[in-house]
Order: structure tokens, then C-alpha cells, then sequence
């Protein structure tokens, strides 16, 4: 393996990792207001701000979810890399269309 594969391998791997921390500190900070939702805490008010609660509640979830995600595609590339794979891995869409 050339030294500028080397070097490009390893900078995509701090890459990984940084968005990996960003993500995981941004999974973290939701676990409070998630807690707090489905408690019921923050459910003082009217029936407008507990539906204007249950809709941040729920952009929340989606958000960790989206992350969780994101989370996982970056571990499999970390991974792939540690493996010393060049190629990305294909997703069960792309195995789909090519064994048709």
C-alpha cells in the first residue's frame, strides 16, 4: 500500500471518528428531554403547549434515531477500514438491484 493511501486512509478514519464523538454527545444530550417527555414533566399547560411538547418529543426520538443510524454506518466504515477494505459496502438496496 502506497504512503498517500495511507495517509488518506487515516484521515478519513479521524473524520469518522470525530463525527462519531459529535454524534454520540448529541445522542447523550437527548436522553434528558426524553426522560422528561415520557415522564411527564414538562406537561404543564394548556392543550396547545402539550401538543406543541409532544411534537419537539417527537423530533427528538426522530433525531436520535437519525443519528443512531448515521452511528452505525460510521462504525461498519471504521470498521471496513481497521479490515483494510477499499470498497464501501454495498446496502441490502444496492445487493437488490444487482441480483436482479
Amino acid at each position: 500500500m502506497d504512503p498517500s493511501s495511507i495517509d488518506r486512509r487515516t484521515h478519513i478514519q479521524q473524520l469518522l471518528l470525530g463525527r462519531q464523538r459529535v454524534l454520540l454527545d448529541d445522542v447523550r444530550a437527548q436522553r434528558p428531554f426524553q426522560e422528561n417527555a415520557e415522564s411527564g414533566s414538562d406537561a404543564h399547560g394548556d392543550l396547545g403547549d402539550e401538543s406543541v411538547a409532544s411534537t419537539l418529543a417527537d423530533l427528538r426520538v426522530l433525531e436520535a434515531e437519525r443519528d443512531l443510524v448515521e452511528l452505525s454506518a460510521i462504525e461498519g466504515a471504521l470498521s471496513r477500514i481497521e479490515d483494510g477494505a477499499t470498497a464501501p459496502a454495498k446496502t441490502a438496496a444496492q445487493r437488490s438491484v444487482t441480483s436482479d
